[in-house]
């Protein structure tokens, strides 16, 4: 059975999101863990329930797995509260990033992407990263808001931080498909400038917006 569309979640990524403080909670987790990527989402949700009870729905992991089997389940509403429970116990980058990650992989739309974004924002203490942002713009693109991702390409750049090529392309790309040749070369001008050069079948396509 698919898992959601996300890849495999290795130990590295757990250790980063389960709290090793508490014995029983992180047995629980890699529970979890072991059932979502087999598959077993009836025994996963069992135990994620359990997790969220006693840790009185403070537990970050559970709810991301949650919301990819809501995700999955086709519960838009239920993986959207899911993520935005998680959102409130996220405090370090790997967990913001993770859940910006949900929100572009299972398309959860942009308003929640929106709140984990400010939510980074606000409460990473750290600078936020190119791949927070990088997620951020393919929720836009998703979402196919043109103008926000090219104003996201013109904060990152602000921040010191350098779009990456796929960024720029996915946001022309964008541009492209709702014929608007002003967005899509502005956002043109700012690959060059960063040093990323549009492919010429992307350019062709922006340009054919024009006739």
């Amino acid at each position: 059975m698919s898992n959601c569309g996300f890849e495999s979640i290795n130990r590295g990524t757990m250790e980063r999101l389960v709290n090793t403080n508490s014995t029983l909670m992180y047995k629980r987790n890699w529970q979890i863990h072991a059932a979502f990527t087999r598959g077993e989402y009836s025994e996963c949700m069992e135990v994620i329930e359990k997790q969220l009870k006693d840790t009185k729905g403070l537990c970050e992991y559970a709810l991301y797995i949650k919301a990819m089997i809501k995700r999955q389940q086709g519960k838009i509403q239920d993986a959207v509260s899911a993520c935005a429970q998680a959102q409130e116990c996220t405090t370090t980058m790997a967990a913001c990033d993770f859940l910006l990650k949900l929100c572009s992989k299972e398309m959860l739309g942009e308003a929640a992407a929106t709140a984990v974004l400010s939510h980074a924002e606000q409460n990473v203490e750290e600078a936020l990263d190119v791949t927070i942002y990088s997620h951020f713009i393919e929720v836009l693109c998703q979402a196919k808001n043109a103008a926000r991702a090219v104003a996201v390409l013109q904060q990152m750049r602000a921040r010191g931080n350098t779009p990456r090529d796929e960024d720029f392309a996915a946001v022309i790309s964008v541009c492209v498909g709702l014929a608007d040749f002003s967005k899509g070369i502005q956002v043109v001008r700012q690959a060059i400038e960063a040093g990323s050069i549009p492919t010429l079948e992307l350019m062709n396509a922006l340009l054919s917006t024009t006739r």
